[in-house]
């Protein structure tokens, strides 16, 4: 095997722990991924002295990613890393996957590739985006919204969304910048599209148009942001109960160009029939809290629960049944502290005569954190008090009967040394 065109993979990161190793039975390369242990999750910190990525958050965005790319490989021909293995080991979760041979990121290619490389993304984003769904979730039962959404993200993942009957929420990569699509250095054809970390059912402005053009999956300088119009959409989705009048969806997505004399070919009729029943089949199933529908091509079943594709029945390649004791050999959630802890306990607020854009409605947050501190300081104050009194009568009735000389070295003691 001749040398890769890509550096050996062996870094760290506040979220991943990646390194690369050898399969030994086939000697090819295996991209290994870790989420972070609570020591490097705490290491770095943001501009208010706390850590600024959690474990938690780190452990279920792979998860999020593993359950992913079972669901892909099942019912999607989208070229992706093949999964080896998944499990967890002293809570961190460990994601095993094929290493994309001879590919460079194509990010990395010259410019006369470009339009190829687009060409294809626009097939396969007309594939996944054909998937739907009635009600906005990730694989994982955190919510993983785009990383470009960093100033309102916190607060976006633990609204609650209103179930959609016109299955509007649709699949989604999340980070689909050309640096997580693999190419061919030569041709310019895709290999793999990686790193899935972000993968859910949303609103499709949350992909953004950021895969058509040469670049990351963010704007660039002289480019305009969807930052605040994805925030606005998010925060009125979950407000309103429902999608604004007016909100349309085409029925059926194609981003591929074709000229009047160019019609659709078969293959590609056929592939989009064929996702337009799958995503039918999973419209049907959110009726159906305990349903259960016979998944494509005669496979097994697949359940939908609450409106959530339940990953774990359709990812062959990933260890998700009971292992030889009869135990569940479904990755353990780490016991430390959630990503982000009383979110769901803050009222936020927004004037409902502004526009909501991502400064306004993270001031908003910070409005309601503080309010939601002072309740708390107020709470926390009042058991004090209490707990003072609870102690003093404690220790009145513990010395009440005490010989003279002891009870009223105890009591001073106690009351006014605090010892």
């Amino acid at each position: 095997m001749g040398p890769s065109l890509q550096p050996p993979i062996n870094r760290i990161t506040p979220r991943r722990r990646f390194l690369e190793s050898r399969n030994p039975s086939t000697g090819g390369r295996i991209v290994i991924k870790r989420s972070t242990t609570p020591e490097e999750a705490s290491i770095p910190l943001n501009r208010a002295g706390t850590p600024a990525e959690r474990t938690e958050r780190s452990f279920s965005s792979l998860q999020n990613e593993a359950l992913a790319l079972g669901f892909l490989e099942r019912y999607t021909k989208i070229p992706i890393p093949k999964v080896t293995a998944f499990f967890e080991d002293r809570s961190c979760l460990y994601l095993i996957q094929g290493y994309v041979e001879d590919a460079i990121p194509a990010i990395d290619t010259p410019s006369h590739l470009h339009p190829h490389i687009t060409r294809q993304l626009e097939r396969y984003m007309s594939q996944i985006h054909n998937i739907r769904s009635e009600t906005l979730h990730s694989f994982t039962k955190e919510v993983h919204l785009p990383a470009r959404l960093i100033s309102t993200k916190a607060i976006l993942c633990n609204l609650q969304y209103p179930q959609d009957p016109q299955s509007r929420y649709v699949l989604c990569h999340g980070d689909l910048g050309w640096q997580n699509v693999m190419v061919d250095p030569k041709t310019g054809d895709i290999k793999a599209i990686i790193d899935w970390e972000y993968s859910g059912f949303y609103p499709i402005e949350v992909e953004g148009d950021y895969w058509r053009r040469w670049w990351t999956a963010r704007h660039r300088g002289y480019e305009i942001s969807d930052v605040d119009q994805v925030s606005r959409l998010l925060y009125n989705l979950s407000t309103n109960k429902a999608f604004e009048t007016g909100y349309a969806l085409d029925r059926r997505i194609n981003y591929v160009k074709k000229t009047k004399d160019q019609p659709a070919g078969e293959d590609e009729d056929r592939s989009h029939r064929w996702y337009r029943r799958l995503s039918t089949r999973l419209r049907k199933s959110d009726t159906d809290a305990a349903g259960k529908t016979t998944s494509p091509q005669g496979r097994s079943t697949f359940h939908v629960q609450n409106g959530e594709v339940d990953v774990q029945e359709t990812t062959p390649n990933i260890p998700s049944g009971e292992n030889e004791t009869g135990q569940s050999s479904q990755p353990a959630k780490p016991t430390e502290e959630s990503d982000a802890p009383g979110w769901a306990d803050l009222t936020v607020s927004h004037p409902k005569e502004d526009t909501v854009t991502a400064r306004s409605l993270a001031l908003q947050v910070a409005i309601a954190s503080r309010e939601n501190l002072a309740k708390r300081l107020v709470s926390l104050k009042r058991s004090l008090d209490i707990d003072y009194r609870a102690t003093q009568d404690w220790t009145l009735a513990f010395t009440r009967d005490a010989p003279l000389y002891y009870k009223a070295n105890l009591k001073r003691k106690t009351l006014l040394h605090g010892g």
